[in-house]
Protein backbone atom coordinates (compact mmCIF):
# COMPACT_ATOMS: atom_id res chain seq x y z
CA UNK A 1 0.00 0.00 0.00
CA UNK A 2 1.28 3.99 -0.99
CA UNK A 3 1.98 5.87 1.38
CA UNK A 4 -0.59 8.87 2.31
CA UNK A 5 0.19 11.88 -0.22
CA UNK A 6 -1.08 15.30 1.45
CA UNK A 7 -1.40 18.52 -0.95
CA UNK A 8 -2.55 21.84 1.31
CA UNK A 9 -3.96 24.47 -0.17
CA UNK A 10 -3.28 28.24 1.32
CA UNK A 11 -4.61 30.97 -0.65
CA UNK A 12 -4.56 34.23 0.02
CA UNK A 13 -8.68 35.42 0.90
CA UNK A 14 -10.63 38.29 -1.08
CA UNK A 15 -9.14 41.19 -1.13
CA UNK A 16 -10.49 43.02 -4.32
CA UNK A 17 -7.06 45.57 -4.76
CA UNK A 18 -4.18 43.39 -3.13
CA UNK A 19 -2.73 43.21 -7.05
CA UNK A 20 -3.22 46.60 -8.27
CA UNK A 21 -4.87 49.66 -6.32
CA UNK A 22 -7.94 51.67 -8.17
CA UNK A 23 -6.52 53.01 -11.27
CA UNK A 24 -7.66 54.60 -14.45
CA UNK A 25 -5.72 53.43 -17.38
CA UNK A 26 -5.09 55.92 -19.54
CA UNK A 27 -3.28 55.40 -23.40
CA UNK A 28 -0.38 56.71 -22.52
CA UNK A 29 0.58 53.81 -19.61
CA UNK A 30 -1.66 50.51 -20.77
CA UNK A 31 -0.11 48.39 -17.58
CA UNK A 32 -1.04 48.14 -14.31
CA UNK A 33 0.93 49.39 -11.31
CA UNK A 34 1.65 46.57 -9.45
CA UNK A 35 1.07 48.65 -5.98
CA UNK A 36 -1.51 46.46 -3.48
CA UNK A 37 -1.23 44.75 -0.11
CA UNK A 38 0.42 41.76 -2.02
CA UNK A 39 3.04 43.12 -4.14
CA UNK A 40 6.56 43.37 -3.45
CA UNK A 41 8.81 46.08 -4.50
CA UNK A 42 6.74 49.07 -5.80
CA UNK A 43 8.74 51.86 -5.55
CA UNK A 44 8.29 55.33 -7.59
CA UNK A 45 11.95 56.47 -6.75
CA UNK A 46 14.11 53.19 -6.55
CA UNK A 47 16.61 53.51 -9.32
CA UNK A 48 17.21 57.28 -9.48
CA UNK A 49 15.51 60.16 -6.94
CA UNK A 50 13.97 63.04 -8.35
CA UNK A 51 15.93 65.10 -10.12
CA UNK A 52 15.27 67.67 -12.78
CA UNK A 53 17.67 66.57 -16.66
CA UNK A 54 19.06 69.76 -18.13
CA UNK A 55 20.74 68.23 -20.93
CA UNK A 56 20.46 65.07 -22.87
CA UNK A 57 23.27 63.57 -20.51
CA UNK A 58 22.62 60.51 -18.39
CA UNK A 59 20.40 60.12 -15.36
CA UNK A 60 22.54 59.74 -11.76
CA UNK A 61 20.96 56.59 -10.62
CA UNK A 62 20.83 57.14 -6.86
CA UNK A 63 18.06 55.43 -5.25
CA UNK A 64 17.74 52.85 -2.63
CA UNK A 65 17.25 50.11 -4.59
CA UNK A 66 19.91 49.77 -6.75
CA UNK A 67 20.74 48.62 -10.10
CA UNK A 68 20.73 45.24 -9.86
CA UNK A 69 17.36 43.38 -10.14
CA UNK A 70 18.80 39.82 -10.77
CA UNK A 71 17.61 38.61 -7.46
CA UNK A 72 13.94 39.05 -8.02
CA UNK A 73 13.82 37.90 -11.70
CA UNK A 74 14.42 41.60 -13.30
CA UNK A 75 11.99 44.55 -13.27
CA UNK A 76 9.84 46.98 -15.56
CA UNK A 77 11.52 50.24 -14.89
CA UNK A 78 9.16 53.34 -13.95
CA UNK A 79 9.07 56.71 -15.05
CA UNK A 80 7.31 59.78 -13.03
CA UNK A 81 6.77 62.90 -14.50
CA UNK A 82 6.01 66.37 -12.34
CA UNK A 83 5.50 67.76 -15.76
CA UNK A 84 4.64 67.49 -18.80
CA UNK A 85 6.80 65.34 -20.59
CA UNK A 86 5.16 63.40 -23.49
CA UNK A 87 7.52 65.29 -25.93
CA UNK A 88 10.87 63.31 -24.30
CA UNK A 89 11.83 60.12 -25.16
CA UNK A 90 14.03 58.21 -22.27
CA UNK A 91 16.25 55.58 -22.91
CA UNK A 92 17.24 53.26 -20.58
CA UNK A 93 19.82 50.50 -21.30
CA UNK A 94 20.63 47.63 -19.52
CA UNK A 95 21.14 43.92 -19.18
CA UNK A 96 18.11 41.16 -19.71
CA UNK A 97 17.49 37.50 -18.17
CA UNK A 98 20.69 36.16 -19.81
CA UNK A 99 23.12 39.31 -19.13
CA UNK A 100 22.57 40.39 -22.74
CA UNK A 101 22.37 44.15 -23.58
CA UNK A 102 19.52 45.49 -24.24
CA UNK A 103 17.75 49.17 -24.98
CA UNK A 104 14.23 50.41 -24.83
CA UNK A 105 13.17 53.65 -25.57
CA UNK A 106 10.37 54.99 -23.89
CA UNK A 107 8.14 57.90 -24.52
CA UNK A 108 8.13 60.57 -21.31
CA UNK A 109 5.19 60.91 -18.89
CA UNK A 110 2.63 62.93 -18.83
CA UNK A 111 2.27 65.44 -15.72
CA UNK A 112 1.77 63.61 -12.07
CA UNK A 113 1.67 60.44 -14.36
CA UNK A 114 3.55 57.19 -14.91
CA UNK A 115 4.77 55.22 -17.98
CA UNK A 116 6.75 51.63 -17.81
CA UNK A 117 9.06 49.48 -19.56
CA UNK A 118 7.48 47.48 -21.82
CA UNK A 119 11.17 45.01 -21.13
CA UNK A 120 11.87 43.27 -17.75
CA UNK A 121 15.59 44.52 -16.63
CA UNK A 122 17.73 42.64 -15.16
CA UNK A 123 20.17 44.88 -14.11
CA UNK A 124 20.19 49.06 -15.30
CA UNK A 125 23.20 50.91 -16.72
CA UNK A 126 21.99 53.92 -17.84
CA UNK A 127 19.02 56.25 -18.48
CA UNK A 128 19.19 59.13 -20.60
CA UNK A 129 16.19 61.36 -21.79
CA UNK A 130 16.75 62.65 -25.18
CA UNK A 131 17.02 66.45 -24.11
CA UNK A 132 16.42 69.01 -21.22
CA UNK A 133 12.96 67.67 -19.29
CA UNK A 134 9.92 70.28 -18.13
CA UNK A 135 9.84 68.78 -15.07
CA UNK A 136 11.42 67.05 -11.88
CA UNK A 137 11.56 62.89 -13.20
CA UNK A 138 11.97 59.78 -10.77
CA UNK A 139 13.15 56.61 -11.91
CA UNK A 140 11.94 53.41 -9.97
CA UNK A 141 10.51 49.94 -10.29
CA UNK A 142 7.02 48.31 -11.29
CA UNK A 143 6.13 45.88 -8.46
CA UNK A 144 5.49 42.03 -8.88
CA UNK A 145 3.60 39.67 -7.34
CA UNK A 146 4.96 36.08 -5.40
CA UNK A 147 1.67 34.33 -3.60
CA UNK A 148 2.24 31.80 -0.90
CA UNK A 149 -0.11 29.52 -2.86
CA UNK A 150 -0.55 29.56 -6.75
CA UNK A 151 -3.80 30.97 -7.19
CA UNK A 152 -6.90 32.68 -9.27
CA UNK A 153 -6.23 36.31 -10.27
CA UNK A 154 -9.60 38.64 -10.28
CA UNK A 155 -10.22 41.73 -11.63
CA UNK A 156 -12.68 44.46 -10.64
CA UNK A 157 -14.24 47.42 -12.99
CA UNK A 158 -16.47 50.53 -12.16
CA UNK A 159 -16.73 50.67 -15.93
CA UNK A 160 -18.05 48.22 -18.35
CA UNK A 161 -14.47 46.73 -19.85
CA UNK A 162 -15.83 43.89 -21.26
CA UNK A 163 -14.76 44.83 -25.11
CA UNK A 164 -11.16 44.77 -23.43
CA UNK A 165 -8.22 42.53 -23.51
CA UNK A 166 -7.01 41.68 -20.53
CA UNK A 167 -3.19 39.99 -20.36
CA UNK A 168 -1.21 38.62 -17.35
CA UNK A 169 2.31 37.51 -17.32
CA UNK A 170 4.45 35.37 -14.71
CA UNK A 171 4.90 32.53 -13.43
CA UNK A 172 3.70 29.14 -12.77
CA UNK A 173 3.80 26.99 -9.43
CA UNK A 174 7.16 24.99 -11.23
CA UNK A 175 8.87 28.78 -12.50
CA UNK A 176 7.19 28.39 -15.93
CA UNK A 177 6.27 31.06 -18.17
CA UNK A 178 2.86 31.93 -17.83
CA UNK A 179 0.64 34.11 -20.14
CA UNK A 180 -3.16 34.68 -19.75
CA UNK A 181 -5.62 36.69 -21.50
CA UNK A 182 -9.07 37.03 -20.75
CA UNK A 183 -12.50 39.48 -21.56
CA UNK A 184 -12.39 42.70 -18.95
CA UNK A 185 -15.71 42.80 -16.77
CA UNK A 186 -19.02 44.58 -17.10
CA UNK A 187 -19.29 47.29 -15.19
CA UNK A 188 -19.46 47.03 -11.26
CA UNK A 189 -18.92 43.00 -12.10
CA UNK A 190 -15.52 40.69 -11.00
CA UNK A 191 -13.85 38.61 -13.82
CA UNK A 192 -11.64 35.74 -12.56
CA UNK A 193 -8.80 34.15 -14.56
CA UNK A 194 -8.42 30.91 -15.26
CA UNK A 195 -4.80 29.83 -14.34
CA UNK A 196 -3.10 29.43 -11.22
CA UNK A 197 -0.07 32.21 -10.93
CA UNK A 198 2.81 31.85 -8.71
CA UNK A 199 3.93 34.96 -9.61
CA UNK A 200 2.91 38.12 -11.77
CA UNK A 201 5.24 40.32 -13.56
CA UNK A 202 2.70 42.48 -15.75
CA UNK A 203 -0.66 43.29 -15.91
CA UNK A 204 -2.08 44.98 -19.12
CA UNK A 205 -5.14 46.23 -20.60
CA UNK A 206 -5.26 46.65 -24.76
CA UNK A 207 -6.51 49.95 -24.68
CA UNK A 208 -7.46 53.11 -22.34
CA UNK A 209 -9.86 51.84 -19.22
CA UNK A 210 -13.57 53.15 -19.38
CA UNK A 211 -13.58 53.29 -15.43
CA UNK A 212 -11.46 52.81 -12.49
CA UNK A 213 -10.03 48.80 -12.42
CA UNK A 214 -8.81 47.23 -9.43
CA UNK A 215 -6.26 43.75 -9.18
CA UNK A 216 -6.50 41.03 -6.46
CA UNK A 217 -7.41 38.00 -5.96
CA UNK A 218 -10.81 36.36 -4.33
CA UNK A 219 -9.25 33.04 -2.61
CA UNK A 220 -9.83 30.37 -5.79
CA UNK A 221 -7.35 27.88 -6.84
CA UNK A 222 -6.44 24.33 -7.98
CA UNK A 223 -3.49 22.08 -6.81
CA UNK A 224 -1.25 20.55 -8.92
CA UNK A 225 -2.50 17.05 -10.11
CA UNK A 226 -1.89 14.16 -8.08
CA UNK A 227 -0.49 11.34 -10.68
CA UNK A 228 -2.10 8.09 -9.57
CA UNK A 229 -0.60 3.93 -10.38
CA UNK A 230 -4.33 3.34 -12.64
CA UNK A 231 -2.27 0.21 -13.91
CA UNK A 232 -2.92 -2.03 -10.94
CA UNK A 233 -5.79 -5.04 -10.97
CA UNK A 234 -6.43 -3.74 -7.52
CA UNK A 235 -7.10 0.30 -7.92
CA UNK A 236 -8.70 1.74 -5.51
CA UNK A 237 -8.03 5.22 -3.89
CA UNK A 238 -9.55 6.77 -0.84
CA UNK A 239 -9.05 10.64 0.24
CA UNK A 240 -10.18 13.14 2.60
CA UNK A 241 -10.09 16.98 2.93
CA UNK A 242 -9.71 18.34 5.85
CA UNK A 243 -8.89 21.88 7.58
CA UNK A 244 -6.28 22.65 10.01
CA UNK A 245 -6.59 25.54 10.70
CA UNK A 246 -10.71 25.55 10.82
CA UNK A 247 -11.48 26.88 7.21
CA UNK A 248 -14.70 28.69 5.96
CA UNK A 249 -14.08 27.98 2.09
CA UNK A 250 -16.25 25.76 -0.51
CA UNK A 251 -14.31 22.88 -2.08
CA UNK A 252 -14.39 20.08 -4.89
CA UNK A 253 -12.22 16.87 -5.66
CA UNK A 254 -11.67 16.22 -9.03
CA UNK A 255 -9.92 14.04 -11.34
CA UNK A 256 -9.09 13.73 -15.04
CA UNK A 257 -8.51 10.94 -17.92
CA UNK A 258 -5.57 12.78 -19.12
CA UNK A 259 -2.09 11.92 -19.77
CA UNK A 260 0.18 14.38 -17.65
CA UNK A 261 3.23 12.94 -19.17
CA UNK A 262 2.05 13.77 -22.63
CA UNK A 263 3.84 16.93 -24.86
CA UNK A 264 2.45 20.06 -24.26
CA UNK A 265 0.29 18.49 -21.21
CA UNK A 266 -0.80 21.85 -19.08
CA UNK A 267 -2.41 21.65 -15.69
CA UNK A 268 -5.00 24.51 -16.80
CA UNK A 269 -5.54 22.97 -20.25
CA UNK A 270 -7.19 19.43 -18.26
CA UNK A 271 -10.27 17.86 -18.66
CA UNK A 272 -11.25 18.35 -15.34
CA UNK A 273 -14.80 16.00 -13.91
CA UNK A 274 -15.89 16.68 -10.75
CA UNK A 275 -16.25 14.06 -7.44
CA UNK A 276 -19.68 12.53 -7.91
CA UNK A 277 -20.23 12.92 -4.12
CA UNK A 278 -17.49 15.37 -2.55
CA UNK A 279 -17.81 18.70 -4.96
CA UNK A 280 -19.23 21.92 -3.85
CA UNK A 281 -18.57 20.93 0.07
CA UNK A 282 -17.83 23.16 3.16
CA UNK A 283 -17.19 20.68 5.60
CA UNK A 284 -14.69 18.42 6.15
CA UNK A 285 -15.33 14.87 3.87
CA UNK A 286 -14.04 11.71 2.42
CA UNK A 287 -14.42 9.28 -0.68
CA UNK A 288 -13.16 6.55 -2.66
CA UNK A 289 -12.52 6.29 -6.29
CA UNK A 290 -13.02 2.66 -6.47
CA UNK A 291 -12.13 2.46 -10.71
CA UNK A 292 -9.40 4.00 -12.33
CA UNK A 293 -8.79 7.65 -13.11
CA UNK A 294 -5.42 9.27 -14.31
CA UNK A 295 -5.37 12.05 -11.38
CA UNK A 296 -6.90 13.89 -9.14
CA UNK A 297 -6.87 17.42 -7.43
CA UNK A 298 -8.16 19.79 -4.67
CA UNK A 299 -10.03 22.92 -5.92
CA UNK A 300 -11.05 25.47 -3.86
CA UNK A 301 -14.32 27.90 -5.59
CA UNK A 302 -14.51 29.79 -2.44
CA UNK A 303 -12.82 31.12 0.58
CA UNK A 304 -12.65 33.11 3.29
CA UNK A 305 -10.05 32.02 5.81
CA UNK A 306 -7.95 28.52 6.21
CA UNK A 307 -5.92 25.84 4.95
CA UNK A 308 -6.86 23.14 3.24
CA UNK A 309 -5.30 19.19 3.11
CA UNK A 310 -6.32 16.61 0.55
CA UNK A 311 -4.88 13.71 2.02
CA UNK A 312 -4.93 10.82 -0.71
CA UNK A 313 -4.02 6.78 -0.35
CA UNK A 314 -4.39 4.15 -3.12
CA UNK A 315 -3.52 -0.04 -3.30
CA UNK A 316 -2.50 -0.66 -6.22
CA UNK A 317 -0.07 -4.04 -7.80
CA UNK A 318 -1.80 -7.72 -8.85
Amino acid sequence: MSRIKVITLTPDALDRNGISLTDTILATRLDFLLNGALATGYDRDGIGASQTPTSAAAMTLDGARGTDFRAQGGVHVLLYGAADDTGRTFTVVGTDVNNYPITEAITGPDATLIVLSAARFYTVVSVTPDAATAGAIEIGTNGYINFTQAQHLSTFSSGDESGETLTFVGEDRYGNALTETDVGPTAAATVTALKNFKKLYKASIGTASTGAIELGVNGTCESQWFQLNYRGQNFNTGFSVDFAPAGVMTYTVQHTMDDLQAVGFTEDGATAYNHSVVAAKTAALDGVYATPVNAIRLQITAHTSGVANLRVTQTSGW
